[in-house]
């Protein structure tokens, strides 16, 4: 969710170039090129916002499967936010419940081994409360 945050700022950033640069030559006619740039610019920024509303969505399903499942508001909110964005909850419980060894954890493969570390860590820090 902090790389979705950090991309946000970076593309507002962009856009803010971009919208000076506007300022300056109101009157210049645009090229093709620079047409096809802002149409790629403006279907990024659509493709900007489903990505924060699925992450989103994905952040509210985690929560309210907690909910459910734990009862614990506190808990659940930091899973919800620490968990990685492929770590559904049923991935959760499974990982939390699952000693390494029968993960297969040894032949995973190393993207798949950093989503189980980081769904460790997310129990750790979250029971932790810190």
């Amino acid at each position: 969710m902090k790389k979705l945050i950090v991309l946000l700022l970076a593309f507002c950033i962009l856009l803010t170039g971009v919208g000076f640069a506007k300022d300056k030559r109101i009157n210049k006619k645009l090229s093709v090129e620079e047409i096809h740039q802002k149409d790629a610019l403006n279907n990024l920024l659509y493709k900007l916002d489903d990505l924060e509303k699925l992450a989103l969505n994905i952040t509210e399903e985690k929560h309210s499967d907690c909910i459910k499942a734990f009862g614990d508001e506190h808990f659940c909110q930091c899973l919800g936010e620490t968990l990685p964005v492929a770590a559904t909850f049923p991935i959760y419980i499974s990982v939390v419940i699952t000693p390494k060894e029968e993960l297969g954890y040894s032949s995973l493969s190393t993207k798949d081994k950093k989503l189980v570390d980081l769904t460790l860590a997310a129990r750790e820090k979250c029971v932790s409360g810190k």
